[in-house]
């Protein structure tokens, strides 16, 4: 059995970004406006987006800008 999965850069590139801002979205939302269960998230998110830029440095030779 033969296993392919088509690499569509496009949509891996929006997919790996949109995870990115998300992550940025989290760690900059003001802890204040946060519940007290969903303030972990801006905790963790440093690791999450170290994580997807890597990934996205791997495949595409080039991190998300700040800002974008």
């Amino acid at each position: 059995m033969k296993s392919i999965v088509v690499f569509k850069k496009r949509e891996v590139r929006e997919y790996l970004d949109g995870l990115i801002m998300f992550w940025r979205n989290s760690r900059d939302e003001e802890i204040e406006d946060l519940e007290e269960e969903e303030k972990y998230l801006k905790e963790i998110s440093k690791y999450y987006i170290d994580a997807y830029q890597t990934v996205r440095l791997s495949l595409f030779g080039k991190m998300l800008e700040e800002g974008k």
